[in-house]
């Protein structure tokens, strides 16, 4: 059994989920093969918000993917890194709409920049030309989603170590099963997950998946070539991201990649990621450039941050490349701010709050 300390306990803010996750848990093997379309409540993908489309058309007018920042994710990155939904058990119809030969929604945006942004600081191609398997550490990697893109980029080039919740293995487990035949998937388990597998067995393996309760058991590794969080810090405690990053800092031989808001109404459990990033790495974009474009708000900060990192104690620096994803201004924030959390949301949170 897990112990209550660390990375072990989720935070508060996972504890309300326990009924989504038993619903997964009991779903049908015909419902497991269309487990993306489960997947919403964790994901953002719910209808509304893009995974279906809009009923209107089934192909993306270039207006229209320009809207959902797909057009700029992609613009001058080669084609083999443009990403869209695999081709999995369609029982409810296409997970988005067509556009360029590839189906995409806005979900799929929040990857493609991602792809974007490492091939610009030229993760992408250090990966590919590297001569023996990398190490790529997600940590939270909810569905598996952008495991399978960079799993289907670098095949034969890398180890996907996912950390997670064990309920969000089980997810992203079958999903990676679904969408990766013919690649190898090592699920943890205690007996065979030793310190000698850690250091040399992962690397016969494209899909390595362990639960957050063993993040002790990883200490074994040597080297990170990158580390991803996307969404995923900001639902946990401080102590339990430095504790991420102290076990990464160590390691990672080439980047930190965060993309999550500095702090998250709905967890009272995280002060400021950039206050413990700075501990660890050098941040680029500097907290600052952020930081300028809400310092007349108060509380919260909704302003979606991607921060590429290096450790201090690594002598390295960040090249300054260009990123897509990025704010621009005040009145961004703004927008954002009521976008991301709708009033009514707003409001039960603060009459929650005042309740409380």
């Amino acid at each position: 059994m897990p112990d209550d300390e660390g990375t072990a306990n989720p935070s508060n803010f996972w504890k309300p989920w326990a009924n989504a996750w038993q619903y997964l848990l009991d779903l049908s093997p015909e419902n497991l093969r269309n487990i993306r379309y489960h997947t919403g409540l964790f994901s953002g993908g719910i209808p509304g918000h893009g995974l279906w489309g809009d009923g209107k058309s089934d192909d993306y007018t270039y207006e229209e993917a320009k809207q959902i920042g797909y057009t700029e994710a992609i613009n001058g990155l080669p084609e083999k890194y443009w990403l869209g939904e695999p081709e999995t058990a369609r029982a409810y119809g296409p997970l988005g709409k067509q556009y360029l030969g590839r189906t995409v929604s806005p979900i799929i945006v929040r990857s493609q920049r991602c792809v974007f942004n490492l091939y610009s600081m030229g993760v992408m191609q250090q990966l590919e030309q590297s001569a023996e398997r990398q190490t790529i550490m997600e940590v939270g990697a909810g569905y598996g989603g952008f495991a399978h893109a960079l799993g289907k980029i670098l095949k034969g080039k890398i180890t996907y170590l996912i950390v997670d919740l064990p309920e969000m293995l089980f997810v992203s487990g079958v999903y990676l099963t679904l969408t990766n035949l013919g690649q190898s998937i090592y699920v943890y388990d205690k007996d065979s997950f030793t310190p000698e597998f850690v250091a040399h067995g992962m690397h016969n393996y494209d899909f390595v998946l362990v639960p957050n309760f063993a993040l002790s058991k990883l200490h074994p590794i040597d080297e990170i070539a990158l580390m991803v969080n996307m969404e995923s810090f900001q639902e946990m405690t401080d102590p339990q991201v430095e504790e991420y990053l102290s076990f990464c800092a160590s390691r990672i031989t080439g980047f930190l990649y965060s993309y999550n808001t500095e702090t998250f109404y709905l967890n009272q459990e995280l002060a400021s990621l950039s206050a413990l990033f700075t501990k660890y790495f050098d941040l680029y974009p500097d907290p600052s450039f952020y930081d300028e474009l809400v310092k007349d708000r108060s509380g919260w900060d909704p302003t979606r941050r991607h921060h590429f990192g290096v450790p201090m104690s690594s002598g390295r620096t960040n090249p300054k490349a260009s990123l897509v994803g990025l704010p621009t201004s005040p009145r961004y924030a703004k927008r954002l701010a009521r976008a991301v959390v709708p009033r009514w949301v707003r409001q039960l949170a603060i009459r929650t709050m005042l309740e409380g």
